[in-house]
């Protein structure tokens, strides 16, 4: 049976950890400030996680190390390299056959890379891949820099993922799949292609548990609100749907998760919604949506389904200012929600396309 080990690498670089700017959110301990870490669940992992699972049996284990960052209370190494091979030695004895390194934000590229030789080093015999936007955009970087991957993730990884575990020939699948990245096809001018799920109810149920929702709880997203939620109420992040439609010339979402909008059910959102509320105590829900209003009609269904579950809501990644009429606006008030980040938009095609 193959075993899996997810790894995400902190959101930020070591010298930001260490030494946060003036400007900078920064946590203290132990007399001396940190950078602070972004700890949103990765969900991109966790649903990699479940949809394997559904047509495979195969372990899955996961370290999300801005998470072991905050739980160190007196940082003692040199670098995150030093940190990265001290958290991985003790996992030796779980002896992963695949290891995936899930990248999302360019201050990450550099952790990747150390992270991806500590385990070449530890684990020799894994197979040692990448996914996320920064392995989608950066791919020549990365082969640039590093000799230890063996392939990269082309947008993203449900598909590709489950087929790789399939292949008998793992090697040979790499080279056929125009949805993996490797070294020799950057040299004949590869053209790469999406593997997407087009109807998002075939993923099932979120592999929370591989994770420790409580550890999740010091969140930014809840610590930028003043008031209204709790900082400590079991906080889970969801995204109800991938892509985006728009052409933001500021924004890498479309790479990876492609323009056209798709969803899971209104249904299939609410059963979720009660499975986190009934299974797992969930008392706020972190929307993470890169285009929540991008149907508006079942945005609103979905923020109607809110107040019956007596749950806190927070949108993190803004809503759209042109779907917040007065019917979205009433619906989510009634939701509980009484702070909204709303990103400033301009009327001006030159800023929007060209800034």
């Amino acid at each position: 049976m193959e075993k899996i080990l997810f790894i995400v690498p902190p959101h930020l670089k070591f010298d930001s950890f260490i030494n946060p700017a003036f400007n900078a959110r920064a946590v203290h301990k132990n007399g001396k400030y940190y950078g602070s870490v972004l700890t949103d669940m990765p969900l991109s992992v966790l649903a990699l996680s479940a949809y394997v699972k559904k047509y495979i049996k195969v372990e899955t284990r996961l370290i999300d190390f801005n998470i072991a960052l905050n739980s160190v209370e007196n940082f003692a190494f040199s670098s995150f390299g030093a940190f990265f091979e001290n958290v991985l030695q003790s996992w030796k004895e779980y002896a992963p056959t695949i290891i995936g390194i899930s990248a999302l934000f360019t201050p990450s590229y550099q952790n990747a890379l150390q992270i991806a030789r500590c385990c070449r080093a530890i684990f020799p015999k894994a197979i040692i891949i990448g996914g996320g936007a920064v392995p989608t955009n950066m791919y020549n970087d990365i082969y640039r820099d590093s000799q230890d991957f063996d392939a990269l993730c082309y947008g993203e990884g449900e598909k590709p993922l489950l087929n790789l575990l399939k292949a008998d020939n793992k090697s040979q699948y790499f080279q056929q799949s125009p949805s993996w990245i490797t070294r020799e096809k950057l040299n004949t001018k590869y053209k790469f292609e999406f593997d997407f799920i087009a109807n998002l109810d075939e993923i099932p149920f979120l592999d929370y548990d591989i994770s420790n929702s409580d550890e999740y709880a010091l969140n930014p997203a809840i610590t930028a609100y003043n008031g209204g939620v709790n900082e400590k109420s079991k906080n889970f992040h969801i995204m109800t749907s991938r892509g985006c439609p728009h052409r933001c010339s500021f924004c890498s979402s479309h790479t990876v998760h492609g323009r056209a909008m798709r969803y899971y059910s209104v249904d299939r959102v609410k059963e979720d919604f009660t499975r986190l509320k009934e299974q797992y105590g969930a008392r706020t829900f972190i929307f993470q949506d890169d285009h929540l209003m991008g149907d508006k009609k079942r945005a609103l269904k979905i923020i109607n389904l809110l107040p019956e579950l007596g749950v806190e809501v927070v949108f993190q990644n803004s809503l759209a200012l042109y779907a917040l009429d007065r019917n979205m606006l009433e619906a989510i008030r009634n939701a509980g929600v009484r702070q909204l980040v709303l990103s400033v938009e301009s009327g001006s095609d030159r800023v929007l396309k060209e800034v």
